[in-house]
């Protein structure tokens, strides 16, 4: 099985100086959360907007993504994560293909309602927060989110992050702990890190639960290479794909006139 992690940076990462080091980082979560013949490579944008708070620029870096997307099924993937917790352009990728379209906020939303009765996301950027709000609603899952705030942040210091994949994280947690501590606080009974690559992190750092509270903390990077496997597997034995009805939110274009649309704007 061959699954694709679409990131949505080129592979210089736009806010830190040591992207290599991430980049094995994910490579070792990919080695311990797959199975063993499933292969996990992972791509990036020739070009990106580091700003993708912002609707406008978000939308431009989603064009790009959602065609790689496309070619991921072309050259012969069973599956593709989006590897931010933003989802973008999970919507749109799924009227395209015909493979799982793994979207890290999704996945891991909804894993955490079968470890806990509430769940809170903590992400590492203050902007990120709305987007998270917005799908969170789409999803239709507030019910099973504390009622206050369920988005928190910390404005994630990326200097004590690459420390922390060095071996010193302590200057992260004493970061990190303060915000999924006022979730628990106000109801959360489940912590899901708001991040593609601080989740994998904490994972790899063997951090499973907020320290002295008993509660998970649910890694997005790691549940959405497990449910990329698993939507893949019945993908291929069942056939299972996206619906395609009239009234569904994944409806797929006519394939002349996409391709021909696609040709006008550049995306032959």
């Amino acid at each position: 099985m061959k699954i694709l992690w679409q990131d949505i940076f080129t592979p210089q990462i736009p806010f830190i100086d040591k992207s290599e080091v991430l980049w094995a980082a994910m490579a070792r979560l990919a080695d311990q959360v797959k199975s063993k013949d499933t292969e996990v490579s992972f791509g990036w944008l020739e070009r990106s907007s580091e700003l993708n708070w912002y609707p406008y620029l978000e939308m431009i870096n989603d064009l790009q993504i959602i065609d790689q997307v496309i070619k991921a099924e072309q050259r012969g993937y069973d599956a593709v994560i989006l590897g931010c917790f933003c989802d973008p352009g999970v919507r749109e990728a799924r009227g395209l293909v015909d493979i799982p379209v793994i979207a890290l906020s999704e996945s891991s939303m909804a894993v955490a309602q079968m470890m806990g009765g509430r769940f809170a996301i903590v992400t590492v950027w203050e902007s990120y927060v709305p987007i998270m709000e917005k799908n969170l609603r789409i999803y239709g899952w507030e019910s099973r989110a504390i009622g206050k705030c369920p988005v928190r942040y910390f404005n994630m210091d990326w200097n004590k992050f690459i420390r922390a994949i060095e071996g010193d994280s302590k200057d992260l947690l004493a970061e990190f702990e303060p915000v999924a501590l006022s979730c628990i606080e106000d109801g959360a009974d489940v912590i899901v890190i708001g991040c593609g690559y601080l989740g994998p992190v904490l994972t790899l750092l063997n951090y499973r639960e907020v320290r002295g509270t008993k509660v998970p903390v649910i890694d997005c990077g790691s549940v959405g290479i497990a449910v990329a496997e698993a939507m893949a597997t019945l993908h291929r034995r069942t056939g299972l794909s996206p619906s395609r009805h009239k009234t569904s939110p994944y409806p797929r274009p006519p394939a002349k006139k996409l391709a021909a649309i696609r040709e006008r704007f550049g995306f032959g």
